[in-house]
């Protein structure tokens, strides 16, 4: 009962943290991951793992998740200061608008929310 449990749970958390894996994490610390994710999958496939190796395993992709979640939350910080920065922009120039001028405008409003 409890090797399906963390079966299961392996499954979810693998599948749920690849996806955002690459955008929250730098490169080196994503190798250790695909690692750890690499070994869960075959440990999931294989059926022979020891319950000593389900929570050695448990353990890491808890440690694993808790990352993502800082990430994702710093992810969410930073999109939400570029949509406040694009809801500030003006609205789209009309044919004939003098680039320079858009330009000009743009920086100082973006100096103006700093």
């Amino acid at each position: 009962m409890i090797l399906r449990f963390l079966k299961v749970f392996f499954a979810v958390v693998v599948l749920t943290a690849s996806s955002a894996s690459a955008q929250i994490i730098s490169d080196a610390n994503y190798e250790k991951w695909n690692a750890v994710a690499v070994r869960a999958e075959t440990v999931l496939s294989d059926d022979r793992a020891s319950d000593a190796a389900y929570e050695d395993l448990r353990s890491q992709i808890v440690t694993w998740r808790e990352t993502f979640l800082d990430g994702q939350s710093e992810n969410d910080l930073r999109l939400g200061t570029l949509q406040a920065q694009l809801a500030a922009l003006p609205a789209k120039p009309e044919e004939g608008l003098d680039p320079v001028a858009l330009f000009w405008s743009c920086a100082l409003l973006r100096f103006s929310c700093c």
